[in-house]
């Protein structure tokens, strides 16, 4: 089957393995589609990228009573500000091998530069398979299980739109102490707002005479289950704010 829509998001499917899942808008409903075919990889320069991918494909590293080598190497021609040039790509089998390999790998002779190892598996996800968040995708796949898995790669598709459902929202945070600490300050207000004119502020402490907008609740706790029950009323795609994933999500 074929499934064609807009990518709202990527996530890493199962610690340590090479698996993501894509999250697709299509006809008001958001679809999972897992994509188990995904190869991680590094990129390195070399003085001599030829001979550096012989001696890179013979690296053997034992770990933890496993022996990790590179699923792949091969030289492939990339930019690097602007100028064409020569890399060895390093594939592996899975997230957790980039370490153990790299560090192996710079004690060669004749290694100049690693390149796209700090990369979070998501990001290089997109980079790799040319996709980018909030346009269209297009993906071949069949059902397995209750879940459909992706049979080739997923591929780009420009004019895709989507009506999304957004909600901005915002926090504040009791700190006496200073500098408000998500392990620590009790949040005491949750604001959100959405393009149609919906409104609310959520607490647990009584305010007097407070507008009808204002709902409290019993705790903090209770607070902020009824922020997730909202977001899940409402059908949310996207969560605005400012700063959120710093300050606002890890409370």
């Amino acid at each position: 089957m074929i499934v064609e829509g807009l990518l709202l998001d990527v996530d890493q499917a199962e610690e340590g393995l090479p698996f993501v899942t894509l999250y697709l808008k299509r006809g008001g409903r958001v679809e999972a589609i897992l994509d188990r075919a995904f190869e991680p990889s590094f990129y390195l320069i070399a003085e001599d990228p030829h001979r550096a991918a012989r001696m890179i494909s013979k690296v053997e590293v034992q770990e933890k009573g496993r022996i990790i080598r590179p699923k792949g190497v091969e030289v492939v021609r990339r930019r690097k500000l602007g100028r064409e040039m020569e890399v060895v790509r390093v594939v592996l089998e899975g997230p957790r091998d980039l370490t153990p390999l790299r560090h192996a790998i710079r004690e060669l002779p004749g290694m100049k530069g690693f390149y796209g190892f700090d990369l979070p598996l998501t990001r290089q996800y997109l980079i790799e398979r040319g996709l980018v968040p909030l346009e269209g995708v297009r993906v071949e796949g069949e059902e397995r299980e209750g879940t459909l898995i992706a049979t080739l790669p997923p591929e780009r598709r420009s004019g895709f739109q989507e009506e999304l459902e957004m909600m901005s929202f915002d926090i504040e945070v009791y700190n006496p102490g200073g500098i408000p600490r998500s392990d620590r300050d009790p949040v005491i207000m949750v604001s959100l707002a959405a393009p149609d004119g919906f409104r609310k502020v959520l607490t647990w402490k009584e305010v007097e005479g407070a507008p009808d907008f204002v709902e409290v609740l019993g705790s903090e706790r209770e607070m902020l289950e009824r922020f997730v029950e909202l977001v899940g009323e409402r059908g949310v795609d996207l969560l605005l704010g400012y700063n959120t994933d710093f300050f606002d999500f890890p409370y």
